[in-house]
């Protein structure tokens, strides 16, 4: 059961008419016609009084229905404007991580041409030690021992 149906049946059972039938209205009618007055009122005015108590509370009851159905509505726009607040606060635009990820694309491409020259450097380096290594074993006496060995 929602809490608009928990809500309007609350009013509705508080009502005169769906808390008392006909006779147990009479018969309050009649305990507190009887101690103010010396006559009681007729059963015809009693089912009138009845009547009119009906069609009032019948629009007490949509009139309720109404505002609590307006309230829950008015309450639930609150409550999901506040959520997507919170979520808005909480996250990122796409434009703000497509930045982001632009961002960090150029600095992995730095860091990936400044390993890029560390290894040509090396690369070099290890091409004139080897250089070096080659013109050592070609000038080399029988009695040296082969040096890259």
């Amino acid at each position: 059961m929602s809490s608009e149906q928990l809500l309007v049946r609350h009013v509705r059972d508080n009502l005169i008419t769906h808390k008392h039938t006909l006779e147990e209205f009479a018969q309050l009618v009649a305990q507190h016609h009887r101690s103010k007055h010396e006559s009681e009122p007729d059963e015809a005015t009693i089912k009138d009084w009845y009547t009119k108590y009906e069609q009032q509370d019948d629009a007490a009851l949509q009139l309720s229905e109404q505002r609590i159905e307006n309230f829950l509505n008015d309450a639930r726009q609150a409550q999901l404007l506040e959520l997507e607040k919170s979520q808005l606060a909480e996250s990122f635009s796409l434009e703000d991580v497509v930045n982001k990820l632009y961002h960090v694309d150029q600095l992995l491409d730095k860091r990936l041409a400044y390993m890029n020259e560390s290894m040509k450097d090396n690369v070099t380096e290890l091409q004139k030690f080897n250089e070096l290594l080659e013109l050592a074993n070609s000038t080399k006496t029988d009695d040296d021992e082969d040096i890259s060995s």
